[in-house]
């Protein structure tokens, strides 16, 4: 999106929607963001939350506009947000202020993706395949059953350290995507993303 900002290695100004120590998923995004944070590519004008859990969405909305009317046009590059129903609250607050800044999550559900739909700020999210992520607990699960952990340790998802874990590769899922044809749900969202979202070489198989 600052095709002119990579050029000449300046970082892209983030307001960070995120909280650290609270969940052991947004920990792990953490960790990616911060990669691009220390090598210079972005810099985090603040990290922002919701005041209230149980509503994470109207306080999210909440707590987005106090933070806008701190920045004048053009300080806040864009808004990472590390959870949708997060998203969801920024992407209203947005709106609602009739701001232009764009946004980009992690999660992906169907209202999400009718937002991005909308063709304003929400422009990008990082997911896993929600179709295949059954699959993939399911054949962990068996080989498991089995004591078939040789077949486990072949997957690419597979790490044997730290702590022999696994991983389900994201996918970028663009505003354009879900834009190229109406009523995309999640249903048939692999009608529209690359061909990443359905590849399922990642999991753990045998014979």
């Amino acid at each position: 999106m600052y095709p002119k900002k990579v050029e000449n290695k300046e970082p892209v100004n983030i307001l960070q929607v995120q909280e650290e120590n609270y969940i052991i998923a947004f920990d792990r995004r953490q960790i990616g963001y911060k990669l691009y944070e220390s090598v210079g590519k972005i810099r985090t004008l603040e990290q922002i939350g919701p005041d209230e859990h149980l509503e994470p969405v109207s306080s999210m909305k909440d707590a987005t506009k106090r933070i806008l009317e701190k920045y004048n046009d053009g300080e806040i590059d864009a808004i990472w947000c590390s959870y949708d129903a997060y998203a969801q609250g920024v992407y209203q607050a947005l709106k609602e202020t009739d701001s232009d800044i764009p946004m980009v999550s992690v999660d992906i559900c169907d209202d999400d993706i009718r937002y991005m739909a909308e063709g304003k700020n929400w422009k990008a999210c990082a997911t896993t395949n929600w179709m295949l992520n059954g699959e993939f607990a399911c054949r962990v699960l068996a080989l498991e059953m089995a004591e078939q952990y040789d077949d486990i340790k072949k997957a690419s998802s597979y790490y044997e350290s730290p702590g022999m874990w696994m991983e389900i590769p994201s996918i970028l899922i663009r505003q354009e995507e879900v834009m190229s044809k109406p009523n995309i749900t999640l249903a048939n969202l692999s009608d529209v993303a690359t061909a990443a979202y359905t590849d399922s070489s990642y999991m753990p198989t045998c014979d």
